[in-house]
């Protein structure tokens, strides 16, 4: 092997752990979805929350949560909530952790309901499923 070979070689390996190197540093905090909480019953509006994992270093500002668009769902293969309008909004109450609010104004009759929320962050954009079960209200 020539030496001009193995310097090329040396060259492409040290920029390949750079740049390994970088989009590892870049992705040393990842931000997540926990499961979800309802708080809600059936014939009730939805009240739930979604805890935020993973949120050092990210402003909560900067942090925008929604309800995935009809296409979406049809290309995860999810039923869309027609007809339901949601409030989705990132929240911090002080000594807790961050987490998105889920609320409807009406009240839900389907005791089914499959959420695709969608968050997005200065650094990127993710999306999770969840079901929700809603149980009828105690009598």
């Amino acid at each position: 092997m020539r030496l001009a070979d193995s310097t090329i070689g040396f060259t492409l390996i040290r920029r390949w752990l750079f740049t390994f190197a970088v989009l590892l540093s870049s992705h040393a905090y990842s931000l997540g979805m926990s499961e979800i909480r309802v708080g809600s019953n059936l014939g009730q509006p939805l009240r739930a929350q979604i805890g935020l994992a993973e949120t050092d270093g990210i402003d909560l500002i900067d942090l925008k949560a929604r309800i995935a668009s009809a296409e979406e769902y049809r290309r995860n293969g999810l039923h869309y909530p027609d007809g339901i309008k949601f409030k989705l909004r990132v929240t911090q109450e002080t000594g807790r952790s961050p987490q998105i609010e889920i609320s409807t104004l009406r009240s839900l009759e389907e005791p089914f309901l499959e959420l695709l929320i969608e968050l997005a962050a200065p650094s990127g954009k993710m999306s999770k499923s969840y079901i929700v079960l809603l149980d009828p209200a105690p009598t």
